[in-house]
C-alpha cells in the first residue's frame, strides 16, 4: 500500500501512457492497418509486435522496440518470424542484430 498520494499518483502513470499508446495503435489498426493489407514483410505485424511489446515491457520500452521494429521492416531489412523480446528489452535495443 503506498505510503503517500504522491506514490500513488506517480504508480499510475505508466499505466496511463500504457493505455494511451495501447489506444493509438487500436485507432492505428482500425482505420490505416487495413490501407495495407497483405504487405507485412514480419510475423507478428509491426502493430501487433509494437502492442505486445507495449502490455510486456511498458510503453517507454515497447513504444521503443515498434520503433526499433519498423525501422527494419523495409526493402532492405529482414522478414519472417520476429517475437517481442520475452526480457530484457533494452539490451534488445541495443543489440546490432534483432533477438
Amino acid at each position: 500500500m503506498p505510503s503517500s498520494s504522491a506514490e500513488a499518483g506517480s504508480a499510475q502513470v505508466p499505466d496511463v501512457l500504457t493505455r494511451g499508446v495501447l489506444g493509438a495503435l487500436k485507432i492505428y489498426k482500425a482505420v490505416v492497418s487495413p490501407l495495407f493489407t497483405g504487405s507485412c514483410r514480419y510475423l507478428p505485424s509491426c502493430s501487433d509486435y509494437m502492442s505486445e511489446a507495449v502490455e510486456r515491457h511498458g510503453a517507454a520500452a515497447g513504444t521503443a522496440l515498434g520503433l526499433r521494429r519498423l525501422a527494419r521492416c523495409q526493402p532492405l531489412g529482414g522478414c519472417g518470424h520476429d517475437p517481442v523480446p520475452a526480457n530484457d528489452p533494452w539490451r534488445a535495443l541495443l543489440s546490432r542484430r534483432p533477438q
